[in-house]
C-alpha cells in the first residue's frame, strides 16, 4: 500500500434495501473504522489510478486517520448516492469534494471548509474571446455540460436561461463531448474543470473567469458532532502546520493562481 493509498471498502449493492450500517466500537465506544463516502470520478479531488482511489480526498483521509489513529475506509459511491448514504447510515462522512451549499446545511452538517475554490466554465481554443467575461457568459446561446446533482447543474440552469443544459455522469464525460464538438462549454468546480480540460489540452482552455465562489467542505450526519469536531481539530492543526497547503498543492499545483482570479 502506497503513502497516499487509503483503505479501500468496495460496496456492492445491487437494489436491496440498505440497511442502516453498524459501526464497529472500540474500548470507550469510539468507533474504529470511518466509512467515507467518495465519489472517484472526480480528479483531482478523488479519482481512480492503477486500481486504487486517488486524489486530494484520500491524501486528506490519510491524514485525519493519523491524526485520529483510526482507519478510514473509503466507500466508493455515485455522486448522487453521498448524502442518502450518509443520512441512512451506510456512511459516517463525505469527503468527495462537496461545496458547501443553503440546501445541502439542511441535510447534513459541513466540517469547516478546507478550500475557497468556485465554478469556472472550459470550452475549445478557438472559442475562448467569446467569453471574456462573466456577462458575455449569462447571456449566450449554448449548449453547456455540467456533472448530474452539482452545483454547477444548478448554477448553470437558474443563471444561463438562454442555454440549454445537458448533465453527464462526470464532467470528464462533458468535456469529452466538447472536445468532439457537441458542447459550446463545459462548467464545473475549478480544480475539476481545470483536469479535465488538461486531458484534451491541444483542443480545450480554461476561461479564466470566475463564475462563482464556493467552499468546499466534508459533510457529517447532524448529530454526529464528535466526529465532526475532530475533523474540524485535524484541519486546523493542518492549517498551522502547512500540511492541509502541501496536500492541495501537490494536486493542484496552480492554488496560488486560482485564489488570485476575480
Amino acid at each position: 500500500m502506497g503513502r497516499h493509498t487509503v483503505l479501500l471498502a468496495v460496496v456492492v449493492m445491487l437494489g436491496c434495501a440498505a440497511g442502516t450500517r453498524q459501526a464497529t466500537t472500540g474500548p470507550g465506544g469510539a468507533q474504529e473504522v470511518i466509512h467515507v463516502g467518495i465519489s472517484p470520478d472526480a480528479p483531482p479531488i478523488a479519482f481512480v489510478r492503477d486500481g486504487r482511489i486517488v486524489g486530494v480526498e484520500p491524501d486528506l483521509g490519510q491524514a485525519l486517520a493519523d491524526q485520529t489513529r483510526l482507519p478510514i475506509a473509503l466507500v466508493p459511491l455515485d455522486w448522487e448516492s453521498l448524502i442518502p448514504a450518509l443520512l441512512d447510515g451506510r456512511i459516517d462522512a463525505i469527503m468527495s469534494g462537496m461545496t458547501v451549499t443553503p440546501a445541502r446545511q439542511v441535510r447534513v452538517a459541513f466540517a469547516e471548509p478546507y478550500m475557497r475554490s468556485g465554478l469556472a466554465a472550459a470550452t475549445r481554443r478557438g472559442d475562448v474571446s467569446k467569453y471574456a467575461s462573466r456577462e458575455a457568459i449569462l447571456k449566450a446561446s449554448l449548449n453547456v455540460g455540467v456533472r448530474s446533482g452539482s452545483t454547477a447543474e444548478g448554477w448553470a440552469r437558474a443563471n444561463l436561461p438562454f442555454s440549454s443544459i445537458s448533465p453527464y455522469p462526470s464532467i470528464r464525460d462533458a468535456a469529452r463531448e466538447l472536445s468532439q464538438g457537441r458542447l459550446d462549454l463545459i462548467v464545473s468546480d475549478i480544480p475539476q474543470v481545470a483536469w479535465a480540460v488538461s486531458e484534451y489540452s491541444g483542443n480545450l482552455q480554461l476561461v479564466r473567469v470566475r463564475l462563482t465562489q464556493e467552499d468546499i467542505a466534508w459533510a457529517f450526519r447532524p448529530q454526529d458532532t464528535r466526529l465532526r469536531e475532530a475533523a474540524n481539530a485535524a484541519l486546523a492543526r493542518w492549517r498551522q502546520e502547512g500540511r492541509l497547503r502541501a496536500v492541495l498543492a501537490r494536486w493542484i499545483p496552480y492554488l496560488d493562481q486560482l485564489e488570485r482570479w476575480k
